[in-house]
């Protein structure tokens, strides 16, 4: 009887045990499940907050998680089912939660990081330079106490706020000079002990004056930051036509400081018909800056004012409503195509590039980052110069909507976000982009890609930035003015352009580092133009020796200097 109750005791205890390990494997997966199912609810309400993902696609989402999640539940509410059964359904449980908090972190940088895009679109960063003599007893801000400091001021810039802001720092007797290149002659004569420059305009008097950057030497460095003007004007951009001002500015490192624009794109995009116009506008263009009058000045001086000034002054140019811009500098640049995996850029022509020397094929090229950045800058292996660096960049815009438009871009989706961060500014608000996102991602369009460059004649003149200093300006051509407008306005209209690049087919060349001098640069000669009058700029002829001079910002000179094109006459001249 004894032993009786020992077995019946001992099989208690195992019945006992075995109860307590399935309710512990109970308690596991239910606490796995609710996990799951509070994660997919997570990415349920993130998506629809967000709203990144098309309405289809958002249904298929919720009802593919439902059915999962369901069919998961179902299972292990069962009361048969093995050990071995609830063991793999755990597994896909926690595959599948993993799985979903990959995708909503994702989500969320990419959220996070195109709202950063426009965080400072109100604001501009200047950074200024005290500069004195190189051979100077000067050295540190504190030897400027009592000092004479001459700065350059107009009406557009905010100088007076920079000197506020070192006057808290150190006592000094301003005066200001409304004529950079004087600025820099009273410094180099001994007549002032130090000047005040905004980087850009530093930039621009290096260029200018002869010497200027060996003889002088910086002190001091600080930045201000400067509200701006609201001047985005929003639309409907998946169903209506909108305008992008593209700013590429002459700069690494910070996207939000201001400086010189090189690259002047307007981009003209028709959500309904997938068609894209890129306009060049050349950076030497010789318009009037908007809020200005007398003196005109070069296109690319307007971003020493802020981006949103060179988007007030082409406004003015072409007569159009630009909606939002895109900021973009040379770092963007390379980081972007190399993030997406390289891209395949169109060469009119076979040429070596100055940058790097990199060898480019008629046709397409295969280019990574520091290649395409050789291409857009390259003017140059080429008679026409700067108008054909503008084609260039045309083509390397192409590339990269024709690459970002692949559906092969997600497998690029981590590095793309890391080299946006911080490399891009736009005033397009967030809500916007992800609508722009959710059409690409719903109907993955090809986009019809067509371009257009305005064009002008070259010459001399003195410039509101600049002063007196004869600088090489283009005059703007009417007719090409007038023939942008034209087609701005049927891409507004609906109708379809003629594609400017062909699609992708055959061998693609790719370009490696050539070794120096390996191949001579090519120059192609411009196309001839009909003959019509032209208005004649005067040219200081005191001057012509020293305006000759060559440089690699093509700020004095240009391939075609001294050469005016047939057919252009100066727009803003009664008399032309």
């Amino acid at each position: 009887m004894r032993r009786k109750n020992l077995k019946t005791n001992e099989s208690a205890e195992i019945k006992s045990t075995k109860k307590t390990n399935i309710d512990k494997r109970k308690l596991v997966s239910f606490i796995i499940s609710c996990i799951t199912i509070l994660i997919s609810i997570g990415i349920i309400i993130t998506m629809l907050v967000i709203g990144v993902l098309p309405f289809k696609y958002m249904i298929a989402l919720i009802l593919g998680l439902l059915i999962i999640n369901s069919a998961f539940c179902f299972t292990l509410l069962k009361k048969r089912k093995s050990k071995k059964i609830r063991n793999i359904i755990n597994i896909l449980q926690v595959i599948l939660a993993v799985i979903e908090l990959i995708i909503g972190i994702y989500v969320l940088k990419t959220y996070i990081l195109i709202d950063s895009m426009n965080d400072n679109a109100n604001t501009k960063k200047q950074n200024y330079s005290v500069i004195v003599l190189k051979d100077s007893e000067y050295n540190e801000i504190e030897d400027l106490e009592g000092k004479v400091i001459e700065y350059y001021s107009n009406d557009l810039d905010n100088s007076e706020l920079a000197l506020e802001k070192l006057k808290e720092t150190v006592d000094v007797n301003a005066v200001s000079n409304e004529d950079i290149a004087l600025v820099g002659k009273t410094l180099l004569n001994s007549e002032v002990d130090a000047i005040l420059l905004e980087d850009s305009q530093k930039t621009l008097l290096g260029e200018e004056l002869e010497g200027f950057d060996d003889k002088t030497k910086v002190i001091y460095t600080f930045s201000i930051d400067v509200e701006v003007e609201t001047i985005a004007k929003d639309t409907e951009v998946t169903s209506e036509t909108f305008i992008v001002y593209i700013s590429g500015i002459d700069t690494y490192g910070t996207i939000s400081s201001v400086s010189r624009s090189d690259v002047n794109i307007v981009a003209v995009i028709n959500p309904k018909t997938y068609q894209v116009l890129l306009v060049n506008i050349p950076r030497d263009y010789y318009v009037q800056l908007h809020g200005t009058t007398g003196k005109r000045d070069k296109l690319t001086h307007a971003g020493m004012y802020g981006v949103e000034k060179s988007v007030q002054t082409i406004e003015d140019l072409l007569d159009i409503d630009i909606n939002y811009y895109f900021k973009v500098n040379f770092t963007s640049l390379v980081d972007i195509v190399d993030a997406i995996g390289g891209i395949e850029v169109y060469s009119e022509y076979s040429f070596t590039s100055y940058i790097d020397n990199y060898n480019f094929k008629k046709g397409y090229n295969s280019m990574n980052g520091k290649q395409a950045l050789a291409f857009a800058r390259e003017r140059k292996a080429f008679a026409t110069g700067d108008r054909m660096r503008g084609k260039n960049q045309q083509a390397v815009i192409n590339g990269i909507i024709k690459k970002a438009s692949k559906p092969s871009i997600i497998t690029k989706f981590d590095s793309l976000l890391k080299s946006l961060s911080n490399k891009f500014q736009t005033n397009m608000d967030t809500g916007k982009m992800m609508e722009l996102a959710r059409l690409q991602i719903s109907k993955m369009p090809t986009w019809n890609v067509s371009t257009i460059s305005l064009t002008g004649g070259d010459g001399r003149a003195s410039t509101y930035s600049t002063g007196s200093q004869l600088l090489y300006v283009m005059y703007p051509s009417q007719d090409s003015i007038d023939d942008a407008k034209q087609k701005i306005n049927a891409v507004i209209a609906g109708e379809i352009l003629e594609a400017s690049y062909e699609e992708v087919t055959g061998n693609i060349y790719k370009p490696t580092q050539a070794e120096a001098n390996a191949t001579p640069i090519v120059k192609e000669e411009p196309k001839e133009e009909p003959e019509e009058p032209v208005k004649e700029e005067p040219v200081d002829e005191n001057n012509s020796d020293e305006n000759n001079n060559n440089n690699d910002n093509n700020e004095n000179t240009d391939p075609d200097d001294g050469k005016e094109d047939p057919g252009v006459v100066d727009p803003y001249d009664p008399n032309s």
